[in-house]
């Protein structure tokens, strides 16, 4: 379990909280973290990864604190920003310099998920789109059997087949006792894949419960009227989109991007 608890933090000594007393627990699999611009998802991703001292409170995995820079919790936790680049001139290169510090790391896995982006492993690094360096980078770091990947806008830079292709990858490479979050507004495509969600707003939690809790207690409608009892509504050319308490009758899919509007107009 990664446990988060009173987590503030502060660029500056006199400036304003980025990360405002935030306590979640969050569970093994797949985490979609969302929020607006500056709502603090970064900060908090690289707090977990233990690469910035919380101002107070602090972030633990299975009781250790992951700002411990210990070569045991290294092996276990990375976060991969969004412009994050090979620092070699191939994956391969990579492999032979960097997975050697990765006791679970899995050269078969690697080359799966490569191949599965049409993709080998010794093309220059130099030379790819920012689509094709997301592909090699994910396809990498999912090969190296860490405890806790996190992943900050992942389907940045990727076409439509290559989303759907990612997809694939992940929910492949996860396993038992393995943790993904991935801060991404692409939701769409990914919708299917998250087992928990956890929010930020203003630097503050304002959701985080399963995919299974959600869809428990609210349903995502269309209509043709806006229903009176709706929690939140977008009118669209085939009607209302709704968001409505769910009484237990109803089964639907969470639409996340309603979630997040729901929410963030509150």
């Amino acid at each position: 379990m990664i446990e988060l608890k009173d987590i503030s933090y502060r660029y500056s000594k006199h400036g304003a909280d980025v990360l405002d007393r935030v306590t979640a627990a969050i569970p093994e699999g797949i985490t979609l973290l969302l929020g607006p611009n500056r709502a603090g998802k970064t900060t908090l991703l690289k707090v977990i990864a233990g690469l910035l001292r919380p101002t107070s409170g602090n972030c633990t995995l299975d009781g250790d604190d992951t700002h411990c820079q210990s070569p045991a919790m290294r092996t276990r936790i990375f976060y991969m920003p969004d412009d994050y680049r090979i620092p070699f001139d191939t994956v391969n290169q990579m492999v032979k310099y960097h997975a050697v510090f990765y006791p679970r790391f899995s050269a078969e896995r690697l080359e799966s998920n490569l191949r599965a982006f049409g993709m080998n492993g010794d093309e220059k690094i130099s030379r790819m789109s920012t689509g094709d360096r997301k592909k090699a980078n994910i396809s990498y770091f999912l090969a190296l059997g860490l405890d806790v990947l996190m992943l900050d806008e992942p389907s940045n830079g990727l076409d439509i087949q290559s989303q759907k292709t990612l997809n694939k990858v992940i929910a492949g490479n996860i396993q038992d006792g393995q943790y993904i979050i991935a801060a991404t507004h692409v939701v769409h495509e990914m919708r299917n894949m998250f087992d928990h969600v956890l929010m930020l707003r203003q630097g503050a939690v304002s959701l985080c419960e399963s995919t299974d809790e959600i869809s428990r207690r609210w349903a995502f409608v269309v209509s043709a009227a806006r229903p009176d009892d709706a929690l939140y509504a977008e009118q669209t050319v085939d009607g209302y989109h709704c968001v409505l308490a769910n009484d237990g009758s109803l089964d639907t899919s969470i639409d996340f991007v309603l979630l997040y509007l729901m929410l963030i107009n509150k």
